[in-house]
């Protein structure tokens, strides 16, 4: 009960300093406010609010905001559906650069992990490939899925894999596609799993080696999987909460100008 309180307390108190400096126009924590407004963290949860904070952020080019902003007109959370306002923020995130999103002399950068625009890219790159939002271009799905997993991401080097299996959006090499299930395999990503399986079945992009038992009939053509919901797209959940009694005594947790 005592830590249930406490915490309640920090994430109050938390709140309350991020939202000042938030409507002075620092990015950070207007990402924060937006965040806790989202998740009812330190004060009720309200779509509008977390939407409104988000903007703001987005719009100055802090790109977790603007994948955030994007996943929310696309999903009609806090606004209006909107794909095509959502195309133009992942947009916006997939060809920024991370360094807007710290100051690297104030804020500890494990605060996030490095992976906004790769994730903002991937969803770029179903978004072209389906015409969500925009026209589709098969061309342009390619080029984003490859930006992001080039930089290690799974479910694009998974997507890409499918891309040079099927011969979509880019010339058909067995080879790359194995390149790709195979690099996303490693990290644990099922699907590229079970299209591996499938290729080492069928011996497809990978020597025969002589195997007599190679199954001669075509293997099943894979399908894209469905993107992960964009709104939490980073594996923060939870805002940066402050520690009242730290925070108090020497304001050094976090430099807010």
């Amino acid at each position: 009960m005592a830590y249930q309180k406490l915490k309640e307390a920090n994430e109050k108190f938390s709140f309350e300093e991020f939202k000042k400096d938030a409507d002075k126009g620092h990015l950070f924590c207007q990402h924060q406010v937006a965040m806790m407004y989202e998740n009812g963290i330190g004060t009720d949860k309200n779509s509008e609010k977390a939407f409104e904070y988000y903007e703001k952020a987005a719009n100055q080019g802090h790109v977790i905001s603007q994948i955030c902003l994007g996943g929310m007109y696309e999903h009609g959370i806090g606004k209006a559906k909107n794909l095509k306002k959502a195309f133009e923020y992942y947009e916006k995130a997939a060809d920024n650069s991370l360094n807007s999103l710290f100051d690297f002399d104030k804020i500890d950068l494990q605060i996030y992990p490095a992976q906004g625009n790769t994730q903002a890219q991937h969803h770029l790159g179903y978004m072209y490939q389906f015409g969500i939002g925009t026209v589709k271009n098969l061309e342009k799905a390619f080029e984003y899925y490859e930006k992001a997993a080039n930089q290690g991401y799974a479910h694009s080097q998974y997507n890409l894999g499918i891309m040079y299996e099927n011969g979509t959006g880019i010339a058909k090499n067995l080879e790359k596609a194995f390149e790709y299930y195979e690099k996303a395999a490693s990290q644990g990503h099922v699907h590229s799993q079970n299209r591996l399986e499938i290729m080492y079945s069928y011996r497809q992009g990978i020597a025969n080696q002589g195997n007599t038992q190679v199954k001669k009939q075509p293997p099943p053509n894979p399908q894209i999987v469905q993107v992960i919901h964009p709104i939490q797209p980073i594996a923060v959940k939870r805002p940066f909460i402050l520690d009242t009694s730290e925070y108090k005594s020497k304001k050094q947790t976090i430099v807010i100008d």
